[in-house]
């Protein structure tokens, strides 16, 4: 099975702090130096917000089809059809902290809770803020902390 993942990056620039971005990839390591324009190719809708970090990395989707319609649900809650009904106001959680709680409550709704998923943490401080403020994952999905370089590529 390829290792298929959606991530959360945070813009550690002074002038954007706060900037959050929702993507997918294959491989997370080369997908961040991209981001902050070590690697040609790709990125070019973050160039202006550099550098980023990369937060949350959600992998275990059974496809790559799976984690592209979870990264769109995730970048668009209000239009998904699968994740609108979470949230009655007009307007979703905004900033790291509300995508976060977008991120769990997505994993606790059909299809995704039944995916065999992973939710990979690179700061334990990230990982306290998601977990503060969202709904647990279930049960068969872990929650990890460490670096990019842990993950099971």
């Amino acid at each position: 099975m390829p290792f298929v993942a959606c991530y959360l990056l945070r813009s550690d620039s002074k002038m954007y702090k706060g900037s959050t971005y929702i993507g997918f990839t294959t491989d997370p390591r080369r997908r961040i130096r991209q981001h902050n324009g070590l690697v040609v190719n790709g990125a070019w809708q973050t160039k202006r917000k550099r550098p980023w970090t990369m937060v949350v990395v959600v992998h275990g989707f059974p496809n790559k089809v799976a984690g592209l319609q979870f990264e769109w649900a995730w970048q668009h809650p209000k239009r998904s059809r699968l994740v609108k009904g979470v949230y009655r106001s007009k307007r979703p959680p905004y900033g790291m902290k509300g995508k976060l709680q977008i991120l769990y409550e997505m994993l606790n709704l059909l299809p995704w809770k039944n995916y065999p998923l992973h939710v990979h943490y690179t700061s334990d401080v990230v990982m306290s803020v998601g977990q503060k403020y969202s709904r647990k994952p279930p049960a068969h999905m872990d929650v990890l902390t460490g670096t990019l370089d842990d993950l099971p590529l």
